[in-house]
């Protein structure tokens, strides 16, 4: 018994000293994981506390991919930390080459945020006022004299979209012409043509072409990279070529009129007003302080090895030759983006570079700036629950029964959808680049990303609604 005794005891003894040690190295592994937890970046942060966000996100752009063809990247940002960054797609079709958070794409108009911010930068150096009139600094422009800095900021002086003239085509490749070559009987007008090789016109304009229809065919022109023979160097340049021999404005007429030429005559006027070139400016002042690495102006596809290639996609039904199908082009090399879009659409960036810019623009504007440019000056519409500020939009929207200030841009061009938006009172970011999709349904995206966070987040704010102000511009319709 005596043997059996020291048996149980020794047994307890074990029992009890595997117990110990199990709940120490329990207690060791909670230190370890609450050390390891503190250690780990806010990113890291969020994604194990955001984990079921996250696989909703996933989820939605892995449908619209399938849905809608999309190939691109998103980044999102929220509270100081990376949440979300993924790539989709390819970046290549024709050699496979995926894309990645590394991937550069053209983003169109945002590039105009970028154009808004340089010319209140140059305010506040004392270079320039916003109220000052166009034609003291091109006193050769008609109708300069009636509009102000501030206006063309604002798409409201009264100049059109782009400049839509036979002439503004003036030479393209013929083996990117080859496409459109047959044209159909309809359309063979000619007396008037919108481009000649070699003595030899290979477009033809109809009679009734519709201004709708003749932008449409002008911007194909741009995607095909028109003027790839002309060269110009810089933004100014471009705009000169542009303003030749034409009244550009009418009055400002306090009217929102969406204007690519607007911001492509601000260009001219950040170089005239800073004495540098519009890129070299935007570079040394925003791109270098804010660390984007990634960005830059212009599309040559040698010189910048991670950009996205292009694709132009047209439904040629509704233009030359009703027998064939919607056709893809893939994009030249390189596009001479000085003489379009120039400042108004010319730079190229990344997902994470996009966000960066998003956070960091108040690191290098004055609080009055920041101010000027997210206020939302101008009202799009009566029934619109947008309004446009100085190079942003600022849209008034409802999440969860909760009305949010969504500020935000997007940039459409060589068939690359980009899209910024960014929540500010509850520290939400988020970049959408694409270099192809079908449809145009990438603008309610923010939105519905917004919602899908916010449903895990009910700390966020709400935003009140537009308050107008005398200085206000007002549609009159």
């Amino acid at each position: 018994m005596r043997i059996n005794n020291k048996k149980s005891l020794i047994e307890k003894k074990e029992i009890l000293g595997t117990g110990f040690l199990f709940y120490m190295g329990m207690v060791f592994w909670l230190l370890y994981s609450c050390l390891l937890f503190s250690c780990c970046s806010a990113g890291e942060q969020g994604s194990f506390r955001y984990r079921g966000m996250i696989r909703k996100i996933d989820r939605f752009f892995g449908g619209v991919h399938d849905k809608n063809n999309f190939n691109g990247c998103v980044q999102i940002f929220h509270n100081g930390a990376v949440i979300f960054n993924k790539s989709y797609g390819y970046s290549n079709r024709e050699f496979g080459i995926p894309n990645i958070p590394e991937t550069s794409f053209m983003i169109g108009s945002i590039t105009k945020q970028m154009t808004a911010a340089a010319v209140l930068l140059l305010e506040e150096y004392g270079k320039l006022s916003l109220d000052d009139k166009i034609d003291r600094y091109f006193p050769k422009l008609s109708g300069a004299g009636s509009v102000s800095v501030r206006e063309l900021l604002l798409h409201c002086a009264g100049i059109p979209r782009e400049r839509v003239e036979v002439n503004f085509i003036s030479c393209i490749s013929k083996d990117l012409v080859e496409p459109w070559f047959e044209i159909a009987p309809e359309f063979q007008i000619g007396m008037s043509k919108f481009y000649s090789y070699d003595d030899e016109a290979f477009f033809m304009r109809k009679k009734d072409f519709s201004q709708r229809e003749l932008q449409d065919l002008q911007y194909t022109f741009h995607c095909l990279g028109f003027d790839n023979n002309l060269s110009f160097s810089s933004v100014s340049e471009g705009v000169e070529y542009l303003l030749k021999d034409e009244k550009t404005f009418g009055r400002g007429s306090h009217k929102f009129n969406y204007s690519n030429y607007g911001y492509m005559i601000l260009g001219a006027l950040i170089e005239k007003c800073s004495g540098m070139k519009y890129e070299e400016f935007i570079n040394k002042n925003f791109f270098i302080p804010l660390d984007m690495t990634e960005s830059g102006f212009g599309y040559n596809k040698n010189a910048i090895p991670l950009l996205a290639q292009g694709y132009y996609e047209y439904d040629v039904e509704n233009f030359f030759n009703p027998l064939e199908q919607e056709a893809v082009i893939n994009m030249p090399n390189y596009v001479n983006t000085y003489g379009w879009p120039g400042s108004a659409g010319m730079a190229y960036s990344t997902t994470s570079d996009m966000i960066k810019w998003q956070c960091g623009l108040k690191n290098i504007l004055s609080d009055d700036s920041i101010s000027k440019m997210f206020k939302g000056s101008c009202v799009i519409g009566k029934k619109s629950s947008s309004r446009y500020g100085l190079g942003t939009y600022v849209t008034l929207v409802e999440i969860n029964g909760v009305k949010k200030k969504m500020f935000w841009h997007d940039g459409v061009i060589y068939n690359f959808n980009s899209i910024i938006a960014s929540f500010h009172r509850d520290n939400l970011q988020m970049a959408i680049l694409s270099n192809q999709m079908e449809g145009n349904e990438f603008y309610k995206w923010p939105q519905k990303i917004a919602e899908i966070i916010f449903s895990y987040n009910n700390s966020y704010h709400e935003d009140e609604d537009f308050v107008d102000c005398t200085d206000d511009i007002i549609l009159n319709e």
